[in-house]
């Protein structure tokens, strides 16, 4: 069933649909991936570089639908750039042989197919190289080779599957289905290394496919949602079964590839428009979550390509947009959006606006204390509820209204933004906000094993708590927030891939993720801290 599903998906999607899991299969024929060109970006008719497992280099052009005479004609310039220019990237040298591949969905008709094979004697005469062919029904053929037999079989996973296809691709995906069924394919009985290599390149294939109708949409939000999903849930198999770094690397580097690309597609939008309303339906609480989730997305993108690359220099326009929009314009619509801002406030702390990240902290610890006050009827909810499930409640019918009073008198995330604050040395402005903190119990749920944290839902863990004393020692406030022993974290979340992780998943902000945060220059302590 989902081998037709997936035969149905190939035909029907565009070059860019099919990239990533192209991408994959070659990873799982033994290619090194040198190089994809995103969306139109296409430098002299090659889509894809590569090293095959001989080491020669490829240069792969894509395309979608049935290639005949006519659409050859089109296409000529780019056949030639593909044959005639050499592949430029510093690990090729010019001068070496290469591969070059023509790929479509579609079909080449055979008289095409009969005039390239001729085409070629031309081509070796003047010492270039053959172009070779993938066609829709090969392409199929190597795309459920890669899958074996990981593919999920039981009516539960079925179910879900077809609940993620039938999405309209408008509204964000629901994150915990979507996490469900990529585990049905990743997380089964331990398998050898081939067959968990295998596993990942299904789950790869498989999320591309529900992706789709976000892709046709260009739904950047649920885009990346969709990929960090895939990546965190990878790394747990990583962690899981301490997968040595071959079977994995090169597959994580093309999620984060498109993830990245889908974040720079976001802001490349954002800032071509001044209107950001939606139809004449928009405004109110969707217009300002949609900032937040926009502009919060944004900023964690800066912090990941500065963290990533010394040299990068974060884009003074996301900056720009913090300081314009938050407050008036932005929601902090209960603790599933606590990540958003502190990445918005460590933005700000990367221009040197010390009053607004500051400000934008104690705005949050102010809410969380004034809202989640004991016997308060409208406190703000905990993590674990979506921004849908919020303006539901505002908006839904009653069926889908929330007992907000049952949030009274706690917090996830209270103690994490204490932290920082703790961090910045900050003393005053908690003090200002002290005897409010000690009505709120600090509430926290730690997966296990460590590595559990990278799933969207996990049943074993420790739930653990603890009130604010009255009065408190602010030596021990120090301690307890610059105590980097014994982080109970994956040492895999040691990179800056962690600010996507915690945008996705807020559930899983604490203070031993909230640390690592502020810890993620110094990777070489992190190294000796995390299990």
């Amino acid at each position: 069933m989902i081998e037709r599903a997936i035969e149905n998906w190939l035909t029907s999607t565009n070059e860019r649909g099919y990239e990533i899991p192209f991408c994959q299969y070659l990873i799982s024929e033994g290619y090194t991936i040198l190089g994809i060109s995103f969306h139109g970006q296409v430098e002299q008719g090659k889509d894809i570089i590569a090293l095959n497992k001989n080491g020669t280099p490829c240069a792969f052009q894509l395309k979608s639908g049935n290639i005949n005479q006519r659409v050859w004609n089109n296409i000529k310039s780019e056949i030639d750039d593909l044959l005639e220019m050499p592949i430029k990237h510093p690990k090729v040298d010019k001068q070496s042989k290469r591969e070059c591949f023509l790929v479509t969905n579609g079909i080449i008709n055979d008289k095409l197919k009969k005039d390239i094979v001729d085409r070629n004697v031309g081509l070796r005469k003047r010492k270039l190289p053959d172009l070779k062919i993938y066609d829709g029904p090969e392409l199929l053929s190597k795309f459920i080779r890669v899958n074996g037999t990981f593919l999920p079989t039981k009516p539960p996973d079925l179910k879900v599957f077809l609940e993620l296809l039938m999405s309209d691709g408008h509204e964000l995906p629901d994150k915990r289905l979507l996490s469900r069924f990529l585990e049905s394919v990743l997380f089964t009985k331990r398998e050898t290394e081939p067959q968990l290599r295998r596993k990942i390149a299904s789950s790869i294939l498989l999320n591309q496919y529900v992706m789709e109708p976000y892709e046709s949409q260009k739904n950047h939000i649920a885009l990346i949602e969709g990929w960090v999903i895939l990546y965190s849930l990878v790394l747990g198999v990583v962690e899981k079964f301490q997968l040595a770094e071959r079977n994995w690397a090169q597959s994580l580097k093309i999620v984060l590839d498109k993830i990245n690309y889908q974040l720079s597609a976001l802001k490349e939008e954002f800032f071509s428009r001044t209107d950001y309303l939606e139809g004449t339906w928009d405004g109110a609480l969707f217009y300002k979550s949609r900032l937040t989730t926009v502009i919060g997305w944004l900023a964690a993108f800066e912090l990941c390509m500065k963290s990533t690359d010394a040299n990068y220099t974060i884009d003074r326009r996301v900056y720009d947009s913090v300081k314009k929009f938050y407050g008036s314009e932005t929601w902090f619509w209960g603790e599933s959006a606590t990540p958003l801002f502190i990445m918005m406030s460590k933005l700000a702390i990367a221009f040197g606006d010390t009053f607004l990240s500051n400000k934008i902290i104690c705005d949050l610890i102010i809410d969380i204390v004034f809202k989640n006050g004991l016997q308060e009827e409208s406190a703000l909810p905990a993590p674990y509820y979506s921004v849908k499930q919020i303006i539901n409640h505002f908006y839904g019918p009653t069926d889908e209204k929330m007992d907000l009073s049952s949030f009274s008198g706690e917090s996830y995330h209270l103690a994490v933004l204490v932290d920082i604050l703790v961090r910045r040395n900050r003393r005053d402005l908690l003090n200002e906000v002290w005897k409010g903190l000690t009505n709120i119990y600090n509430s926290e749920f730690m997966p296990k094993p460590s590595w559990a944290i990278l799933r969207w839902q996990c049943d074993e863990g420790e739930s653990m708590g603890f009130p604010f004393k009255k009065p408190q020692s602010w030596k021990e406030l120090q301690k307890d927030a610059w105590d980097m022993n014994n982080l109970d974290l994956p040492k895999s979340l040691a990179n800056p891939f962690c600010y996507y992780f915690l945008v996705c998943y807020p559930h899983r902000l604490n203070r031993h993720t909230g640390k690592l945060l502020d810890s993620l220059l110094n990777k070489k302590v992190l190294a000796t801290k995390l299990q």
